[in-house]
């Protein structure tokens, strides 16, 4: 056929020279139909060039040959997900992904099943599945999956149509805020550790996390461990100051996860001063911190275990500012800002913790409600009644 090459393979894949001479016929019919009806020339690309449509399928289906054109748009899961790996340079996270999925959908399930409906089910049942020791947050796992999902439908669909479904996917993810709070003494015995742990370069990672609610992958450069390389904190990200009450300045958080967190954060202090230090002889694109981002966990462990804090992850550090923010009365627009957040409903999320409505929080409500007088001409009227025969 013309602009199709040889078709000779069609006789040498099988000695059966019958079924190949009924295989050879099958496709001139379509090539012949694909002249009259230009939509069968997708199929005859299909069987001809990119050989993802078998001669013998087509020899199966020839008199139905609208279902095998449905199929070519319409490809199994398992299939569209080999084409995904193909085309697509996933990750180990991928890979993890497309397992749930082919493990949760149905045998023989085509990529039209995944619906708005679908993929919520789908996700729910991510979340229902007991989470293993060892294995990262329910959440995390569920929110991997879905991704897959979303990329899997956008390589096969198109962005327009795999957005066209998302918009209907209802997920709600597992409430998996830890209520972490670190005390003053927590904090001062973190940071002592650092030090007699043989790490003071981590003591100030550590009160850079405290107080500009920065992550790791933001404050420390190299590969993480999914591969992808962090540019960390760079000392052209650092503006330093000093005048008559000590140091002071900004420091530019270049977010990896969405450029919308990227934020300049105040510090003074110390820290301000132990940052330039650190800086002091490096180029304005040289790393702040000698410790990479893999070379943190070793020091990190160390310290936090001499300070009896075993539990506490280096994330967690992220949500002191906020809660300490909130005691110290600083607006909570004002700690969104800091914290990177979009909206302030996140922000709250990180100030969950147990919180004791004291005496002093009483008195200052009943002073901002106008009525500190009410207890004293109570007591009035009260010492009044006594006085009375």
């Amino acid at each position: 056929m013309v602009g199709y090459g040889d078709t000779g393979q069609i006789s040498s894949g099988t000695a059966n020279k019958k079924l190949a001479a009924r295989m050879e016929e099958a496709l001139e019919d379509l090539a012949e139909t694909a002249l009259i009806e230009p939509r069968y020339r997708v199929l005859l690309d299909a069987v001809c060039r990119d050989h993802s449509v078998s001669p013998a399928e087509l020899l199966a289906s020839r008199r139905d040959l609208d279902t095998l054109l449905v199929s070519i748009d319409d490809p199994r899961l398992t299939e569209a997900a080999s084409d995904f790996r193909r085309g697509f340079s996933g990750s180990h996270v991928t890979e993890l992904g497309l397992a749930q999925l082919l493990e949760y959908t149905p045998a023989g399930a085509r990529l039209s099943y995944l619906t708005a409906k679908t993929i919520t089910t789908l996700c729910h049942t991510a979340m229902e599945a007991p989470e293993k020791e060892g294995t990262r947050h329910r959440n995390t796992v569920v929110r991997q999956f879905k991704r897959t999902v979303s990329q899997l439908l956008r390589f096969h669909l198109g962005k327009a149509r795999r957005n066209e479904i998302f918009a209907d996917v209802e997920f709600t993810a597992v409430n998996d805020t830890r209520k972490v709070h670190l005390s003053p003494d927590d904090i001062r015995r973190l940071l002592d550790a650092c030090h007699t742990c043989g790490y003071p370069e981590l003591a100030v990672v550590v009160q850079t996390a405290l107080l500009t609610s920065a992550d790791r992958s933001v404050l420390l450069a190299g590969p993480s461990h999914r591969g992808k390389v962090t540019r960390g904190l760079l000392v052209g990200d650092l503006r330093i100051y000093a005048d008559e009450q000590g140091h002071w300045g900004e420091v530019h958080l270049q977010d990896t996860k969405t450029a919308s967190r990227t934020r300049t954060v105040t510090i003074t202090g110390i820290l301000a001063h132990d940052l330039l230090q650190l800086a002091a002889g490096k180029g304005p694109s040289d790393p702040v911190f000698s410790i990479s981002y893999r070379d943190l966990d070793y020091p990190w462990k160390a310290a936090r275990s001499k300070a009896g804090l075993d539990g506490v992850r280096f994330k967690d550090l992220r949500a002191q500012i906020s809660q300490y923010g909130e005691e110290a009365g600083i607006p909570l627009t004002i700690l969104q800002g800091a914290m990177g957040h979009s909206d302030n409903v996140m922000t709250r999320r990180y100030q969950q913790r147990e919180a004791i409505f004291t005496r002093s929080h009483a008195d200052a409500v009943l002073g901002a409600m106008g009525m500190p007088s009410l207890q004293s001409s109570l007591q009035t009227d009260l010492a009044a009644s006594v006085k009375s025969p």
